[in-house]
C-alpha cells in the first residue's frame, strides 16, 4: 500500500471528475484524499448538467427549505453535491424495477362521515391537511400515525402553502370567504394578522405574493411586531396595464423573478416581472397559448402548475397544454404545445420535478412520465415514451405534493378521504 503522499500525487493526475467521484467510494483514505480535489475543481457544479438546470431552485428549496435566501449556498460546492445527488435520487422513481413503498395516513379515524380532505401542503417534514369541516391537521413526516397537533380554521380552507419567513415556519390558509389565516407552526396557534385576497403564492425563494381584485402585492413578515410589510414601491395593477378582462390562473416565483399566468381575451399569457416590484420593473410578456377551445374555462388549481420559471402546464378538457421558455435553448421566446390525452384517462391533479411529470387520475393511479429534458415536453411521443403507473387507491387522486426528508424523496398524494406517502 502506497503512503498517502504517493496516492495524492497519483489522484491529482486524474482529470475526469466522474472517475474521481467513483474512486471516492473505494475506502475512507481515498475519500479523504479525493474530496478536496472534487470540491476544489468544482466537479459537482460541473456535473449539474443542462437537463438539471431548470430544476436548480426547486431542488435547492427541497434540500434547504428553511433558508429564506438559499441562493448564496450555490457558492458552496457541497450544496452542488447535494443537488446532483437529490436529482439522481428522484429519477429513481422512473425505473419500474425499483419497488415503491406506499404508506397510508391514519387520518380517517379523525374525519366525520361527510368530512373530506380539501387540500394539502408540505415543506420539508411538515405536512398540513385541511378538511371540509375547517380542521387542519399537522404531521411531522415520516410519522403518519398521529398528527403532531390540529387547529380549527373556523371556515373551510381552499388554498394552503407553507412560508418560511423571518425565522418562522408559517402555514398560510385562505378560506372560502377569501380571508387569510397565518398559523405559527412552532407556537401551534394563529397569528394576529388580518388580510384578505383572491389568490396567493409562496415562491421557491420564500417570497409571499397576494392577489386582490385588480392587483398583486408582495409582503414580508416583521415577526417582532407581528406585521406584514409591503415590499417594493409599487404593485402590479392589471386594470391599468391591460384592456379587457384579465383572470389570474397561476403565480410562481424563483430567484429574482415573479411570474403570472393570465387568461385575457381567450389567450393564455405568461408575464415575468423582475423583483422587487418597482415602478420601472422589467416585465416580459409572452403569449403562451391561443387555445382551440373558445370556451376555455379556468381549471382547478391542482390542474395548473408552473414548476419552474421555464415551464407552465395546464390540463383542460382532456387536453394537456405545455409551455416551455426556449431561453434555455438560446432563443428568448416561449413555445407551447397542446396534446390530447388518451380516452379513459381523466387527470385530477398534476405535479412536476426533476424532469418527471406526475399526473393523478380519477382511477386512483399516478402516472409518472419521464423525459430527459424539459424541451421534450413539446413532443407528445417523447412524453409518452417512458411511463410508470403507481396504483394507490380506487378513488380520484385529488392532490400531489413532493418533498424530501433526510435525503429521501417523498410523493404525497391525497384522495377525498385518505393521504398516501410514496417512497422507494
Amino acid at each position: 500500500m502506497f503512503p498517502n503522499e504517493i496516492w495524492k500525487m497519483i489522484l491529482t493526475k486524474i482529470t475526469d471528475g466522474k472517475d474521481l467521484i467513483k474512486l471516492r467510494r473505494v475506502n475512507y483514505t481515498f475519500y479523504s484524499l479525493i474530496e478536496p480535489l472534487v470540491l476544489g475543481r468544482r466537479v459537482w457544479e460541473n456535473l449539474f448538467s443542462d437537463k438539471m438546470l431548470p430544476w436548480k431552485y426547486r431542488i435547492l428549496s427541497m434540500i434547504l427549505p428553511k433558508t429564506e435566501d438559499a441562493t448564496w449556498k450555490l457558492t458552496l460546492q457541497k450544496s452542488w453535491r447535494k443537488m446532483v445527488l437529490s436529482y439522481k435520487k428522484w429519477r429513481l422513481f422512473t425505473n419500474r424495477n425499483n419497488d415503491v413503498s406506499i404508506r397510508t395516513c391514519q387520518l380517517t379515524k379523525f374525519l366525520g362521515y361527510n368530512e373530506n380532505i380539501v387540500c394539502i401542503a408540505v415543506l420539508a417534514n411538515t405536512l398540513a391537511i385541511a378538511t371540509s369541516e375547517a380542521s387542519i391537521y399537522f404531521y411531522e413526516l415520516p410519522n403518519l400515525d398521529q398528527p403532531a397537533f390540529d387547529v380549527n380554521n373556523f371556515i373551510a380552507v381552499t388554498q394552503m402553502e407553507f412560508w418560511y419567513a423571518d425565522g418562522n415556519l408559517i402555514l398560510i390558509a385562505m378560506d372560502e370567504s377569501n380571508r387569510l389565516s397565518f398559523w405559527s407552526v412552532s407556537r401551534r396557534k394563529a397569528m394576529t394578522i388580518e388580510l384578505s385576497g383572491l389568490n396567493f403564492c409562496v415562491g421557491l425563494n420564500n417570497r409571499f405574493f397576494l392577489k386582490t381584485f385588480s392587483s398583486i402585492k408582495e409582503y414580508s413578515l416583521n415577526s417582532r411586531d407581528n406585521l406584514l410589510v409591503k415590499e417594493g414601491s409599487t404593485t402590479i395593477d392589471f386594470s391599468l396595464e391591460f384592456d379587457g378582462n384579465v383572470e389570474i390562473y397561476q403565480m410562481s416565483s424563483e430567484d429574482k423573478w415573479f411570474q403570472v399566468m393570465i387568461s385575457m381575451n381567450q389567450k393564455l399569457k405568461i408575464l415575468s416581472y423582475e423583483l422587487p416590484l418597482e415602478i420601472f420593473s422589467t416585465v416580459i410578456e409572452t403569449q403562451l397559448y391561443n387555445p382551440n377551445d373558445i370556451n376555455l374555462r379556468k381549471p382547478k388549481n391542482q390542474l395548473m402548475i408552473m414548476p419552474n420559471s421555464n415551464t407552465a402546464i395546464i390540463v383542460h378538457n382532456q387536453s394537456l397544454t405545455v409551455g416551455i421558455d426556449l431561453l434555455l435553448e438560446g432563443d428568448d421566446k416561449w413555445e407551447s404545445h397542446e396534446m390530447s390525452l388518451k380516452d379513459g384517462i381523466h387527470p385530477t391533479s398534476i405535479a412536476m420535478h426533476a424532469n418527471m411529470l406526475f399526473i393523478g387520475l380519477s382511477s386512483g393511479y399516478i402516472h409518472v412520465y419521464s423525459i430527459r429534458h424539459i424541451r421534450q415536453l413539446l413532443n407528445k411521443h417523447k412524453i409518452l415514451k417512458k411511463l410508470r403507473k403507481i396504483k394507490i387507491s380506487d378513488s380520484p387522486v385529488t392532490a400531489i405534493k413532493l418533498t424530501e426528508i433526510r435525503k429521501i424523496p417523498y410523493i404525497l398524494a391525497s384522495t377525498h378521504k385518505q393521504l398516501y406517502s410514496i417512497t422507494l
